[in-house]
């Protein structure tokens, strides 16, 4: 049998230790992509397509997306208005060319733990468990927090950014007793860090509406993002996620960071060094302020985040066009 109750566990000890202690422990997810309104709204998914990849390209499975497109897949069937059973019957010829791929194990242990499917998804297969795992969607307890309660989840912390309303938080904090699970923000503030975007002038006029704080110096981004680490705070945000593509630290003066900053404001171009003094500062100020809320500090290290400019123009951030970045992050001396 595929993916039995023993998979990962090669020896005994492994076996103990997963079905007498850590199987029926309780899941704290510290970082998740699962979307507030979603969890509020308690909808049932329409098909297995809508579960895995979505009908359009808000809240998708971009790993999946990023193996269809390295297959051949036309867009259509992969974020388009392609058919949701072509889709689907187009994901698994992909998968069947997956072998050893984290994607083809993810999609088998799903397919065994929430439908009780234990045959190989292939294009043979495929309209089988299409009717199969469709029904079984169509169940009460296949809504969106049935499936999070079934799963043992106690608390999931969302990713969110710094100018977000977290109006849909709010409303699953006063249902947390009857769901039987937190959801907390989590603050992600990648957009505040990144001077050199072309978009970043634009996204600090936001910050600075939200926040209620007029933003002309490099003091008040910080004081900005505090206001709102306070905002995030009263919903049960205590941790934080920040996504570096490069880490190049570089020590600057107010002086100099309140320059760089009036320049990115009126849209002028920055140096790499200038990109460098504003996020090494701003981080270490955020550092200060997570210390004082007792927050944690998460790193997402490295990724190389939207290759496909054109793409990235059409659809936007995480639509499956990022990579690893092989450069060395630390030198040990």
């Amino acid at each position: 049998m595929f993916l039995d109750q023993d998979f990962l566990l090669t020896t005994d000890i492994a076996k103990k230790l997963f079905n007498e202690y850590a199987k029926e422990m309780p899941i704290i997810d510290y970082h998740c992509h699962l979307n507030p309104k979603e969890i509020y709204e308690d909808k049932n998914f329409n098909n297995i397509t809508e579960a895995w990849l979505t009908e359009g390209n808000n809240f998708g499975d971009h790993y999946k997306w990023r193996l269809m497109r390295a297959n051949g897949v036309p867009e259509e069937l992969i974020t388009g208005n392609g058919d949701p059973y072509e889709k689907f019957l187009a994901f698994a010829e992909v998968l069947e060319k997956a072998y050893g791929n984290p994607i083809f194990e993810w999609c088998h242990l799903e397919l065994r733990r929430f439908f009780d499917i234990e045959t190989v998804l292939t294009t043979e297969t495929a309209p089988e468990i299409w009717e199969e795992a469709n029904k079984k969607l169509a169940e009460s307890s296949f809504s969106r927090k049935s499936l999070i309660r079934n799963m043992n989840v106690k608390a999931l912390s969302t990713t969110d950014d710094p100018i977000d309303d977290l109006h849909y938080h709010e409303l699953l904090k006063v249902q947390e007793n009857e769901n039987g699970f937190k959801v907390i923000p989590g603050f992600r503030p990648d957009k505040a860090l990144n001077i050199h975007k072309t978009d970043f002038s634009e996204y600090i006029d936001r910050l600075s509406e939200v926040s209620g704080i007029k933003i002309n110096q490099f003091k008040d981004v910080v004081n900005a993002l505090e206001k709102r680490v306070e905002y995030f705070e009263k919903y049960g945000c205590t941790i934080c996620d920040h996504a570096l593509d490069s880490m190049d630290y570089q020590e600057a003066t107010v002086e100099e960071l309140n320059e760089i900053l009036g320049k990115a404001l009126h849209n002028q171009s920055l140096s790499s060094k200038e990109v460098a003094q504003y996020r090494s500062a701003l981080l270490v100020s955020l550092i200060k302020v997570y210390a004082e809320h007792d927050w944690t500090m998460q790193y997402h290290m490295h990724a190389l985040r939207n290759l496909n400019s054109t793409t990235f123009k059409r659809m936007g951030a995480d639509t499956g066009y990022d990579a690893i970045n092989d450069e060395t992050v630390a030198v040990l001396r």
